[in-house]
């Protein structure tokens, strides 16, 4: 990891600064290399989650139980391609993916322990899930970077988060709602583009009536790539909070610019 290529100034920033910076890393930066990755990754998840739907006829809340964590699970690729984007790299779809590949049972197994542990959380407690999910937020950026095991992923994200608890726990809630908003800003638009402009109605129905649409559906999978950036985002935070890395950075900077001054130097 090249701190000093760093695409972005390493400072702390808020959660707010966060999900801002979230938003133009991808929807400018990245864009081109995120809409490569969905195609090949979320799209055809995506096709198969409706496909299922209506063919099989399952109930609503089945469909969610389906999507949300499929769509959660499929964030990898972005997690390692902003990764890769912001410390100088430029990489392809395939090179993503087989990184990918290469942490895959770290990975699912590490998401697979921290749904057990927010589940047992929320079953011994009505609200112990949202106290007990905090501690996780970070499994997904711990098992991909830094290599650890499914079970070393949990301690070492919650040793991360408690170092700055409200900040994790405001980060997780931004995220959620971030989830909220493309589902319904997706099906909104769905909604107007079906029903206002092309004239058909609401052939798929209402997502409020029917408990899902395809819209809203696809509004949980394309708001995958932003929560990956967001949350990896968070992660660069709290590890310059943690390590340091902008005071690195900086002294890197100063030798940078002596060995410059001495290369001159040499040369006249």
């Amino acid at each position: 990891m090249n701190l000093g290529a760093s695409a972005i100034v390493l400072r702390p920033r808020t959660v707010a600064e966060v999900m801002d910076l979230a938003c133009r890393f991808t929807f400018a930066r990245s864009l081109g290399l995120y809409l490569r990755i969905a195609a090949a990754v979320l799209l055809p998840v995506y096709a198969a989650v409706i496909a299922a739907a209506y063919l099989l006829s399952l109930p609503w809340w089945a469909v969610w139980l389906i999507a949300v964590p499929l769509a959660i699970w499929l964030q990898a690729p972005f997690t390692l391609a902003a990764s890769r984007v912001m410390f100088g790299e430029e990489p392809t779809t395939g090179s993503v993916l087989s990184s990918w590949w290469g942490r895959f049972g770290a990975y699912t197994g590490g998401l697979l322990l921290k749904a057990l542990y927010v589940s047992l959380g929320g079953a011994l407690c009505g609200v112990g899930a949202f106290f007990v999910a905090p501690a996780g937020t970070l499994v997904s950026e711990v098992t991909l970077l830094e290599g650890s095991s499914a079970f070393e992923s949990w301690g070492r994200s919650r040793r991360l988060v408690n170092q700055r608890a409200s900040d994790s726990f405001g980060a997780l809630l931004s995220l959620l709602v971030a989830l909220v908003a493309f589902a319904i800003g997706f099906e909104l638009f769905g909604q107007s583009l079906v029903s206002d402009i092309l004239q058909l109605g609401k052939p798929f129905g209402a997502l409020f009536k029917d408990g899902f649409t395809p819209f809203a559906i696809a509004g949980v999978f394309a708001a995958s790539p932003y929560i990956a950036t967001a949350r990896f985002l968070h992660y660069i935070d709290t590890r310059t909070r943690a390590d340091g890395w902008d005071i690195q950075v900086k002294f890197m900077a100063i030798v940078g610019k002596q060995e410059e001054s001495k290369r001159e130097g040499a040369r006249t």
